[in-house]
C-alpha cells in the first residue's frame, strides 16, 4: 500500500518529507545572521529531529496509526477484537484497511505541510527580490518590470512579453540571482561593491538589453 500510494498521490511519500525538513533547518541556518555553531546549530537540530522521527515512525508510530483506524473501522461494522483479528491476513477487512488508509492519511498530511511550505518559501523570496532589485537603476530593474514582479504567483514566473522568450527566461534568472546575491551580501554586513556576483549580474543584464 505505501508504494501504490506514492504512484497515486504524485509519488509523495515519507522520506521526501524527512529529506525536506533536514533541508528546512539547512535553510533556516543559511538565512540566519550568526557566526559558527549558533548559526549551523538549526541545521544539526532539524537533521536530529528528522531522523529521531523518523525511526520512531518506523519503529511503531506507523503501527499505532494502523492499530487505531483498525478498530474505529471495526468499532464502525460493529465487529469486537477477537472477530476482527480474524481478518488478519484478508482483504477486505479492517487490518487491511487500517493499513491502506493509515498510508493514505500519513501522505495526505505530508501533501499538506509540502504545499505550506512552499508557498511560504515563495512568499518569502518574492518579498527579498522586490525590496532588494527596487533599488536598482532601470537598465537592470525598470519599473514596469518591478510591478510585474509584485504581481508574480507560484509557478506562475513573470515573463518579459517585449523581448524573445529565450531573453526574457534569462533576464528573470539573472535578475533573482542579483536579488539572492545583494541579500546575502547585506546579511554578511559586505559593500555591494566588493561582491563580485552582483557587478557581474548587473552588466549581464545590460548585455541582454542590448543585444
Amino acid at each position: 500500500y505505501l508504494h501504490s500510494t506514492r504512484f497515486g498521490l504524485w509519488g509523495f511519500g515519507g522520506h521526501l518529507v524527512w529529506s525536506a525538513f533536514v533541508g528546512l533547518g539547512i535553510g533556516f541556518a543559511a538565512e540566519s545572521t550568526k557566526h559558527g555553531w549558533a548559526k549551523w546549530s538549526r541545521a544539526v537540530y532539524f537533521y536530529l529531529i528528522s531522523a529521531v522521527s523518523h525511526s520512531l515512525y518506523d519503529l511503531g508510530l506507523s503501527g499505532l496509526g494502523m492499530t487505531l483506524i483498525s478498530f474505529v473501522e471495526a468499532a464502525i461494522r460493529g465487529m469486537d477484537a477477537d472477530t476482527m483479528m480474524e481478518t488478519l491476513g484478508t482483504a477486505p477487512g479492517p487490518l487491511n484497511d487500517g493499513m491502506r488508509y493509515g498510508v493514505y492519511v500519513w501522505t495526505i498530511v505530508l501533501i499538506i505541510v509540502m504545499i505550506v511550505q512552499v508557498r511560504r518559501s515563495f512568499r518569502l523570496e518574492n518579498t527579498i527580490q522586490v525590496e532588494e532589485l527596487s533599488t536598482e537603476e532601470p537598465v537592470v530593474m525598470r519599473e514596469e518590470e518591478l510591478a510585474r514582479l509584485n504581481t508574480e504567483k507560484l509557478f506562475s514566473k513573470r515573463t518579459y512579453t517585449e523581448y524573445p522568450k529565450k531573453v526574457s527566461n534569462k533576464l528573470v534568472l539573472y535578475q533573482n540571482l542579483l536579488a539572492m546575491q545583494k541579500h546575502t551580501a547585506r546579511q554578511e554586513g559586505r559593500a555591494l561593491d566588493d561582491v563580485e556576483p552582483v557587478a557581474t549580474l548587473r552588466q549581464a543584464i545590460q548585455s541582454l538589453r542590448n543585444a
